[in-house]
């Protein structure tokens, strides 16, 4: 099979949808590309409509059996193999370099198995799914940079094109081949350093970037689970580029503790643990821990019904205050995912507030907000301040109950600061890069005015005046 030009790899199940194929193949030529067709098709046939360039049985053999025992297994089993061989064959092509971008399409069984088969390719390589269930797939490709393109009328094959058809293939095959085509603003390749952040974080994440940015580039990901976390790990494990992490914003932990909807840990990875398969200097900040987050109130679980709330975005996102336990859970959980750290990873816990919202509200220009109840099914406005001391010190309790210190890899350091606070801003960005430079000495730390030896007696003052101002209990359920 010769190969050249820009090349767009077509998959799909062509037994039934042969004609479909054809076209996107003839457009795809007209736009000055080179198709290669794909055939998963389960069972073996013949056809005058299309000649794929990789036929079904030749996938079949790479996904370890033959098109007649395939044809012969449950739609389930022979699906399995098809991707398998598919995902193989693609994977051949990228190291050999024989492809540039991929369109899969279909009905249900074609959509299900062109997930998984995109799914297996590499970030940034254009990859578009056209399909008959755009509602219907939109969770299945939460973490990864698939692009959706709805057909629609039904893929229906036969013999000839109809009009929605016709206009649906060719507007993608356009998209794909403009895509390939257009090239980026060139930019200086510097060292990437990979941030996270939160609405309630980024202000210091700005100053973090302001810091940084004449000798690294600073990319951050929106902490919002499949497409924020899971996906800035996958950015890392990729990307040669990125020296360090820095993690200010690890909310999806409690998401994961207490089962809110911003879960990174998927499909066998777990949150916080690329920096750590890749062996560099991960910081890691508390940033939007105090924060569970839901969508519209009445989507809150009935358990969760008397909990202290915020609506953060009308109608979108409502967070729930992060209690006690569920703290000490997300302080345990972060410990036990970095003690086997072989790089430095530096966790440090700013304990006068975790977010904008998590601050003593009574402060001069305070970002601290009132928590809100349920009430007859909406919510209303309470006295109770989002910020409570006593369950961020259980964060602190947490990760120091489990934390293994005896790795020379991991430190902890408490700081009398709010996580926003432009002080705390310079000293983490400076130990970033003493990490980054491999000159970061653990000591050197314990000469800054907001590091805290010991932050239990902070802590508890915090919470004796918090209780005394506001007269309120912690938030226990």
């Amino acid at each position: 099979m010769k190969i050249g030009g820009t090349r767009v790899c077509i998959i799909g199940t062509f037994d039934t949808k042969g004609i479909e194929a054809r076209y996107l193949k003839e457009r795809i030529k007209l736009y000055a590309g080179m198709p290669i067709l794909i055939d998963i098709s389960l069972k073996k046939y013949t056809s005058s409509i299309v000649s794929p360039d990789i036929p079904n049985y030749t996938v079949a053999q790479e996904g370890g059996s033959t098109i007649e025992e395939v044809s012969r297994k449950n739609r389930i089993e022979a699906q399995e193999i098809m991707i398998k061989g598919a995902v193989k064959i693609l994977n051949n092509l990228l190291k050999e370099k024989k492809i540039d971008g991929v369109i899969a399409f279909g009905g249900s069984v074609g959509t299900g198995m062109g997930i998984k088969i995109l799914k297996s390719l590499p970030l940034f390589i254009p990859k578009y799914l056209i399909t008959t269930l755009p509602q219907e797939v939109s969770s299945k490709i939460a973490g990864s940079d698939i692009k959706i393109w709805w057909s629609v009328a039904d893929i229906s094959g036969g013999n000839t094109i109809n009009t929605i058809e016709a206009t649906v293939l060719n507007q993608a095959a356009a998209a794909i081949m403009g895509e390939l085509k257009a090239k980026p603003v060139e930019t200086l390749r510097k060292p990437i350093i990979v941030a996270t952040q939160f609405g309630t974080t980024t202000q210091h994440l700005l100053m973090g970037k302001s810091i940084l940015e004449n000798e690294f580039e600073v990319i951050s990901f929106h902490a919002v689970g499949l497409s924020g976390g899971y996906i800035m790990e996958e950015f890392v494990r990729s990307e040669e580029r990125v020296v360090a992490v820095y993690d200010l914003t690890t909310h999806e932990i409690i998401d994961e503790i207490a089962g809110g909807i911003l879960i990174a840990s998927h499909d066998g990875k777990l949150r916080l643990r690329a920096a750590i398969e890749r062996k560099i200097p991960h910081i890691i900040l508390p940033g939007g821990l105090d924060q569970i987050v839901f969508g519209p109130p009445d989507t809150i679980p009935h358990k969760y019904r008397k909990r202290l709330f915020y609506e953060h975005s009308k109608g979108m996102v409502t967070l729930m205050r992060a209690n006690e336990r569920e703290m000490y859970q997300a302080g345990k959980l972060i410990a036990k995912r970095v003690n086997d750290a072989e790089a430095p990873v530096i966790i440090i816990i700013p304990i006068r507030g975790f977010s904008a919202y998590d601050q003593d509200p009574l402060l001069s220009d305070s970002s601290g907000v009132y928590c809100q109840k349920i009430k007859n099914g909406k919510l209303v406005q309470t006295t109770i301040p989002w910020w409570n001391p006593h369950s961020d010190m259980m964060l602190w309790k947490g990760i120091m109950e489990n934390i293994d210190l005896t790795n020379p890899n991991v430190t902890v350091i408490p700081s009398d600061a709010h996580i926003n606070d432009p002080e705390l801003v310079h000293f983490v960005t400076q130990i970033l890069i003493e990490a980054i430079k491999d000159r970061w000495k653990g000591w050197k730390y314990q000469n800054n005015k907001l590091y805290v030896k010991d932050p239990y007696p902070k802590f508890q003052a915090l919470v004796s005046y918090y209780k005394g101002y506001f007269k309120v209990k912690n938030n226990k359920k």
